[in-house]
């Protein structure tokens, strides 16, 4: 079997997110109720229900100019998966035959976020769990990893992720 790995090109990126909103669709995930926090970024973290999210980034040059910076924010499929090594429950993360670093939903659950913390990307979000809080030691949330699963569905058919088929300039591949 062909191994496949997600190639994000910055350089190409405009900004207009049909990935993430491709992303949505196709895996059926609900839209989050966010709040204007003075960037275009939206929502503003990924989560169990947003596996690809479009970061903007704005600079100023040394002549004054304004420029955009676009950085996809998803999981990597890497060689080597930190989360994958970090788990501490056999199978609950596995790569597969063709690239996936995948959550094994039924297994996944007996432990305190080790993949999170194994990912260099910190990519996996977990359902009801608040990554920016200090106290991570909260009661209600639930221990399943949630993450990009690079479309294996569309992929073992021989067609593309729904993020890259949406992605007009070709920046996801």
């Amino acid at each position: 079997m062909v191994e496949y790995g997600m190639l994000i090109d910055t350089s190409l990126c405009i900004g207009c997110r049909g990935c993430q909103v491709a992303c949505k669709q196709w895996n059926q995930m609900p839209a989050e109720v966010t709040s204007n926090t003075g960037t275009y970024k939206n929502p503003p973290d990924m989560s169990y229900h947003t596996w690809t999210l479009v970061d903007f980034q704005e600079f100023t040059d040394a002549a004054g100019k304004v420029h955009w910076v676009f950085r996809k924010e998803q999981c990597r499929h890497c060689v080597d998966p930190g989360c994958l090594n970090a788990c501490p429950v056999p199978d609950a993360i596995v790569k597969d035959g063709s690239g996936a670093v995948i959550v094994n939903q039924n297994l996944c659950g007996d432990c305190d976020t080790e993949c999170y913390d194994g990912c260099p990307w910190s990519i996996p979000r977990f359902r009801g769990y608040d990554h920016a809080a200090a106290d991570k030691g909260r009661p209600n949330w639930i221990n399943e990893s949630w993450k990009c699963w690079m479309c294996r569905d569309r992929i073992s058919e021989g067609r593309p992720t729904a993020c890259s088929q949406t992605c007009a300039p070709g920046a996801t591949r």
